[in-house]
């Protein structure tokens, strides 16, 4: 009880793009708690005047006493399934016990926050809570990834590993988003894709779009393949908050004509990062292959890859919204 009213306070005004959606989740499990806590007072005070006037009292009044006990604990049942059912984390994958969604929970990633957000709702929650008070930017998120990652040490086989970060690329190569290093660790289970841009620059609404784009070939890679669930949870969160981003700065990225809107925007970049993954197989495989190969990929064999399957884009200068000024290039090895 004390952990959901913290947390609504402290998430308040940082928040505020998501405020309707965060106070809605906490009332409701804010409510299960407090109707489970009075529901269990009244059981215990009930119970001990039960077992005090029950041997002593007549058929008729013992018939009234449990017709009024058991209504009680149908309702502290209810209550405590509720709060389960609320509070309930899904559990992590382990090797060799695939978790893998069935069909009717491959749910489309359009709706967002219905779709994708409130599959890792927990997880995200956990993280808010434990990063509130910091100013956040990417360098934060990948030391959040890398902790993440080390903690599912020994649960995920590696090609998983692989699959997550080579869908990331994929989309950051089609969409024109240029990579410096694809780097994965087959000891520790972890892995991250670095795009060219300054972490400091994610303020930038084209920034803030590619990230999104690249952020969420994770999501819908695992949903459409029924992958088990693993890696994506802070990917999840880096895509609501650039939307969130986005939305506060009131500019449309370029390139996005949609509504500005967490979820149109959440939509569109899912869309395109599955378009990429659907139309692309062959490099998102190439990818799979070099990455399983080297471990690391840096920048002149990212655009080697890319030429083969992407020539237009191996220098991204004939992208009109990615071109070589660009903030995505600004300090990067790949400006000339």
């Amino acid at each position: 009880m004390k952990y959901a009213l913290t947390n609504l306070l402290r998430m308040g005004y940082r928040n505020r793009a998501r405020i309707g959606y965060w106070t809605f989740t906490g009332i409701v499990e804010l409510t299960a708690v407090l109707f489970t806590a009075v529901a269990v007072s009244i059981l215990v005070i009930g119970l001990g005047v039960t077992i005090y006037l029950l041997p002593q009292a007549s058929p008729e009044t013992a018939a009234e006493l449990i017709i009024i006990v058991a209504p009680i604990i149908g309702l502290i049942v209810a209550a405590l399934y509720a709060h389960r059912r609320i509070s309930k984390q899904p559990p992590a994958p382990t090797l060799g016990t695939e978790s893998v969604r069935s069909p009717s929970e491959a749910q489309p990633v359009h709706g967002a926050l219905k779709g994708i957000h409130l599959r890792y709702q927990r997880d995200y929650e956990h993280w808010v809570a434990a990063t509130i008070d910091d100013d956040e930017d990417i360098d934060s998120f990948a030391t959040a990834h890398l902790e993440g990652w080390r903690a599912l040490t020994g649960q995920l086989p590696y090609d998983l590993v692989v699959e997550h970060e080579a869908a990331h690329a994929t989309a950051a190569l089609v969409n024109g988003v240029p990579l410096v290093e694809i780097r994965t660790n087959p000891k520790s289970l972890h892995g991250h894709v670095t795009p060219a841009h300054k972490p400091t620059n994610r303020a930038l609404p084209d920034v803030a779009w590619a990230m999104m784009i690249v952020s969420s070939a994770s999501i819908v890679f695992q949903i459409d393949t029924q992958k088990p669930r693993y890696g994506v949870d802070l990917d999840t969160a880096l895509m609501l908050d650039c939307a969130a981003d986005i939305v506060s700065g009131g500019t449309h990225p370029q390139g996005y004509v949609g509504p500005l809107s967490i979820d149109s925007l959440i939509k569109e970049a899912s869309s395109r990062a599955r378009t990429a993954l659907k139309t692309h197989q062959a490099l998102f495989h190439d990818l799979q292959d070099a990455i399983l190969t080297h471990h690391v990929l840096q920048a002149p064999q990212i655009r080697a890859i890319a030429h083969r399957h992407l020539p237009g884009h191996t220098r991204w200068q004939d992208r009109p919204d990615i071109s070589v000024n660009s903030p995505l290039l600004e300090g990067s090895s790949l400006q000339q």
